[in-house]
């Protein structure tokens, strides 16, 4: 079964950046669904996600955040990174 790993600064942007609830529970809905479908998110990145997070990375949309994340499949590993707004991606 896939793991889940939140980094802290996802932590820490979830606590900061998100102000509406239902904003949160859908980010946390998401998050919870990367578990079955690991693959969902974005591979098409803007190119400040690639310099800050690497090519290896995914994005998955929660407008108006991007949920930035990171699967390894061969560890069936997820690593959630970081909440970056979508104005502040592109």
């Amino acid at each position: 079964m896939t793991r889940t790993i939140l980094a802290e600064r996802f932590k820490k942007d979830l606590r900061s950046k998100v102000t509406s609830k239902k904003v949160y529970e859908e980010i946390r809905t998401k998050v919870k669904y990367l578990n079955i479908i690991p693959t969902m998110g974005s591979t098409d990145l803007p190119e400040s996600i690639i310099q800050t997070f690497g090519d290896g990375v995914r994005k998955l949309s929660n407008p108006p955040f991007l949920i930035i994340y990171e699967y390894d499949e061969s560890a069936e590993l997820i690593t959630v990174y970081a909440l970056v707004h979508e104005r502040l991606a592109f």
